[in-house]
């Protein structure tokens, strides 16, 4: 998922050449960087952002402050985990947060998943940071609350936060005043002191008053910095000093429409007409303030409002964008409302025209949404899309569709129809089948009013997608005749020009015949599926396609016209100056994977690394795991099984944050495999299912039991194992599926090799070579080992010359008599465990509860839970007895 960030958010405000110092305040955030937390919570116009610019810019700090200023959108918890990483990398570059790549999967994982990666990853840190979140009032989200409930729970040393707030947040505030770990500035804080006062009004409003004049006016605004601020505007050119004061009375909440009628009264009236019509703006710049204004002068404008200190915030270093402190904005637009009720309308038609020319679009359906204008958004929605459907936006869009009238939504099939998109991407199927039950009503409805668009592609093509999209969804469920029967329909209606809504018709087909084990209609089906993506020009469902035709190609034991389809996708990439796209890390890995398995391990190594650069910037779980999958398999075959081992423990950090998807049993079962291979499991842990005779096994199934055949022979736990593979040879041979096949031969040779049986062996492995040598097989028979070497060795002096000995000669070549050594792997498992995991292993065999362990040492519970998560993974054992036992096995205790 891509979020595209806005910088201005993170940028810290400058502080001011003339400000008033506050050296006594400073120290006070000095010494709170000894705890975790600094709360500065005061009423708007306090001085909170001016303080923590006076801090940072102070001699006294030497820390980094990571600055994020908030708004109401970041009650996204995604969007708000997002900025937070960004922050904290903009101000630690050298900092590695693994999460910032998770959030751009076209699916992240799981939030809670998320933020366990996010606080792990801070463990990291090596010298201090401080991280400041201003207006973190604007929060209500709860999960947002709960992110820093975690993280002030496991904040590393290093760590520091600081919450800019008009109102308390829900945190533990008191809990941690008990253990003095909060400090805290307040609103008696942060007023100004009478000098202090003395000193704002003269050098930075740049009046001269009197002490009796500067006490008042400190009395009635009680210090509040915004009040005495307002006042110094109100009293500009003013002759009549003392009466105003004197008039100044009350607290600031009750004198404040006052002075802002005020202030506004002393400026010239285009001054005025510019701070009115440019309220209804969360940010703005010269052209922009044009474009409302109907005048030229807007940077002008902009400078001097900024220069008379009337409420202007610079967003950036450039004097380019600008938002208005937002009290002052509010009042500002509650004064337009009030005095020009008529223009609101017309200046937000306005800002949104300039904002869709600008390609802010985001803004631009905002402000057209604020005209109530409902059938505008639409068509703006309609004209731009898919340029707002980003997965970055979605908790966005999902907002505007609440925005809808339910009336107008409705009878909006399209809309309907965008939003169900929306809702499928969540996972959610009911509410995505409900919204395409009111978008076809919707349609029946204008077709039967004759009011149905005629001649609009989108529109022409609407009961086709529904179709395609109702397919879609059903090859979740078991009904593959209703998938074939919807799909058929959607093809039988959608225009030729609908290539998109075809292809998702061909690929539901597709998805059917290989799960029915109809390959030869499932290449059909991907054949034509491609021909429409590439039609339509869609790189997500190009990719797919592609990959979804390889992989058919593969199981047939079909290599090299494999190859040629993950050559032919990046001639595509490449040729459409795509190639960057982070889509094509998964023709990279599976084109990879092939090389390997030709034991062309320099060719996978380049494009493991290729892969994984795009799969790691993009996020995408499933090639972050597979792509490591293979870089642990090459590393094991040059026998460096330390390199293997740590992306092992890579695999085994990422693989928790899987579970729930689809593919997590695929990727646990390769995780497997490398743990095998190093002698890292627990060899009582590997079981094979329990498979009826009568019971079908599906496709999908017959690698994973593979991958748990091939650990039981590593470990000579092989009793179900004979049975097993005799039923799938049956099964793989009746069905032609050639690539497992291979594989299987050469299981049943290392079988009675082991037994003892060395002609069956030899029959075995001769049926393997006959299959794999047209296709190049290397791999199959290298990671077997020494005995699948003898077998070789002994048939090469019985056969004749022929392209068989030729190849056998080749695959002895690749033998490297050099054995690895696991040994050497499991003895260096434990300095992988951490001095404090060490600590919590020893009370874990003890007989401590979680409780005790954190009391022993002086850690939250949920720290306890992390460290036993982390021992288990880096053990490779599941449960406290396993721990145990594996820690006296390799004398940890």
């Amino acid at each position: 998922m891509s979020i595209s960030l806005l910088a201005t958010k993170l940028h810290f405000p400058q502080a001011r050449s003339n400000l008033v110092l506050r050296p006594r305040l400073v120290t006070v955030l000095e010494k709170g960087l000894h705890g975790p937390l600094t709360l500065i919570s005061a009423p708007a116009g306090s001085g909170k952002t001016t303080l923590m610019g006076e801090w940072r810019e102070s001699e006294e700090n030497k820390t980094p402050i990571a600055w994020l200023s908030l708004d109401s959108a970041d009650n996204d918890p995604l969007r708000f985990l997002t900025y937070l990483i960004a922050s904290i990398q903009s101000a630690s570059p050298t900092l590695t947060l693994s999460t910032s790549d998770l959030l751009q999967s076209p699916q992240p994982p799981a939030f809670d998943i998320l933020v366990s990666s996010f606080i792990e990853s801070l463990d990291s840190l090596s010298t201090d940071l401080v991280l400041a979140l201003d207006d973190y009032h604007v929060i209500s989200n709860i999960v947002v609350h709960d992110l820093l409930n975690q993280l002030m729970a496991h904040l590393p040393p290093a760590f520091h936060l600081v919450i800019l707030t008009r109102a308390d947040p829900p945190l533990p505030l008191a809990r941690l005043r008990v253990r003095n770990q909060l400090t805290e500035i307040r609103a008696h804080d942060l007023r100004f002191t009478v000098e202090e006062a003395s000193a704002f009004l003269s050098q930075t409003m740049g009046l001269s008053l009197s002490n009796d004049q500067v006490a008042a006016l400190e009395a009635r605004t009680e210090g509040w910095i915004a009040g005495l601020q307002l006042a110094a505007l109100s009293m500009q050119g003013r002759g009549d000093v003392d009466d105003f004061v004197a008039a100044f009375t009350g607290s600031h909440h009750f004198v404040l429409d006052y002075l802002v009628e005020e202030v506004l009264s002393l400026q010239s009236e285009k001054t005025r007409d510019f701070l009115l019509k440019t309220s209804i703006l969360e940010r703005m710049n010269a052209s922009l303030c044009n474009a409302l204004t109907g005048e030229s002068d807007g940077q002008a404008m902009l400078e001097e409002l900024e220069r008379a200190n009337l409420f202007v915030v610079g967003l950036d270093g450039e004097r380019r964008w600008y938002r208005y402190h937002h009290l002052f904005a509010d009042l500002l637009r509650n004064r337009l409302q009030a005095v020009h009720p008529e223009m609101v309308r017309e200046l937000h038609q306005h800002a949104a025209v300039w904002f869709d020319d600008h390609q802010l679009i985001n803004e631009a359906i905002e402000h057209t949404f604020e005209t109530q204008d409902y059938e505008a958004v639409r068509q703006l929605m309609r004209r731009r899309f898919p340029d707002w459907w980003g997965a970055d936006n979605r908790a966005r869009v999902l907002q505007w569709f609440d925005r809808f009238p339910a009336d107008f939504l409705n009878n909006e099939p399209w809309l309907c129809v965008v939003k169900a998109w929306t809702v499928w991407s969540q996972g959610k199927i009911e509410t995505t089948e409900a919204l395409l039950d009111r978008a076809q009503q919707a349609v029946t409805r204008l077709q039967a009013k004759g009011q149905f668009p005629r001649g609009d592609l989108e529109y022409d093509a609407l009961s086709a997608e529904i179709l395609a999209f109702r397919a879609l969804i059903t090859t979740q469920r078991d009904d593959p005749q209703a998938v074939i029967h919807l799909a058929n329909q959607a093809l039988a209606l959608a225009p030729a020009e609908a290539a998109i809504v075809r292809a998702v018709a061909y690929n539901a087909l597709q998805v059917v015949y290989r799960d029915n084990d109809e390959m030869d209609k499932a290449i059909e089906v991907c054949e034509l599926g491609l021909a429409e993506a590439l039609k339509g020009g869609q790189i997500g469902t190009i990719v797919t396609t592609y990959n979804l035709l390889a992989g058919i190609l593969i199981i047939q034991g079909q290599l090299h016209r494999a190859a040629g389809v993950y050559q032919e996708a990046l001639a595509y990439a490449e040729n459409q100056r795509e190639a960057d796209k982070l889509a094509f890390a998964i023709i990279h890995l599976r084109l990879a994977d092939l090389h390997y398995q030709w034991n062309h391990l320099d060719e996978a190594k380049g494009l493991i690394e290729s892969g994984l650069e795009r799969a790691d910037k993009a996020g995408n779980l499933w090639s972050m795991i597979y792509g490591r999958y293979l870089k642990a398999l090459v590393l094991l075959a040059r026998y460096d099984q330390q390199g293997s081992l740590e992306v092992c423990q890579e695999i085994t950090k990422l693989l928790p944050k899987s579970w729930g998807a689809y593919y997590a049993e695929e990727l646990k079962h390769q995780l497997l495999l490398i743990r095998a291979r190093l002698g890292l499991l627990d060899e009582q842990a590997i079981e094979l299912p329990s498979l009826p005779d009568n019971e079908e096994i599906p496709t999908t199934e017959i690698e994973k039991l593979l991958f748990q055949v091939q650990a039981k022979i590593i470990y000579n736990h092989t009793d179900q194992v004979p049975a097993l593979l005799s039923r799938l040879e049956r099964i793989t041979l009746q069905r032609k599926y050639y690539f497992w096949l291979v594989q299987i031969y050469i299981l049943q040779a290392v079988m009675e090799k082991k037994a003892g049986n060395d002609q069956s062996a030899v029959r075995c492995l001769k049926k393997g070579l006959a299959l794999a040598e047209p296709e190049g097989y290397m791999r199959a028979f290298l990671d077997e080992g020494p005995q699948i070497r003898d077998l070789l060795m002994s048939i090469r002096t019985t056969l004749k010359e022929s392209a068989l000995t030729t190849y056998i000669q080749r695959l002895l070549a690749g033998f490297n008599h050099k054995t690895a050594d696991t040994s050497s792997v499991r003895q260096s498992l434990p300095a992988l465990l951490s001095e404090r995991e060490l600590e919590v292993l020893r009370l874990i065999a003890s007989g401590a509860s979680n409780k005790k362990i954190a009391n022993d040492l002086f850690i939250a519970i949920g720290t306890v839970k992390r460290h036993t998560v982390n021992i288990f993974n880096k053990l490779g054992v599941e449960n406290r007895t396993q721990a145990v036992a594996k820690a006296r096995e390799l004398n940890l205790m």
